[in-house]
């Protein structure tokens, strides 16, 4: 039940949008570096993360995995299409044929 609600939620954002602003928050700020990326070498470091580090990788990294899961919903609703339409023209091998 929990999944078809966040499929709805996907299916009902507009991809163009939502993959450009995502990219764009999680890259941000390009300079010096980027947060996700500044974070990933503190850890990588072994440097302390104060309340503020921890904020700006759920920040930015939010928008990282809402794009993943926007692409990876798009491509599900494309290959449940495409398998409809192939089980559709299985059942009726004459259905393209109009003359």
């Amino acid at each position: 039940m929990g999944m078809t609600v966040v499929n709805k939620l996907l299916d009902k954002l507009p991809s163009g949008p939502v993959i450009l602003l995502g990219v764009i928050f999680a890259l941000m700020p390009i300079l010096p570096e980027p947060h996700l990326w500044e974070k990933a070498m503190m850890i990588k470091d072994g440097v302390p993360l104060a309340p503020i580090d921890w904020f700006d990788i759920v920040l930015h990294g939010g928008a990282a995995v809402l794009v993943i899961a926007k692409v990876w919903r798009d491509r599900q609703v494309r290959a449940e299409g495409a398998a409809t339409s192939l089980a559709r023209s299985s059942d009726n091998p004459d259905a393209g044929d109009k003359d």
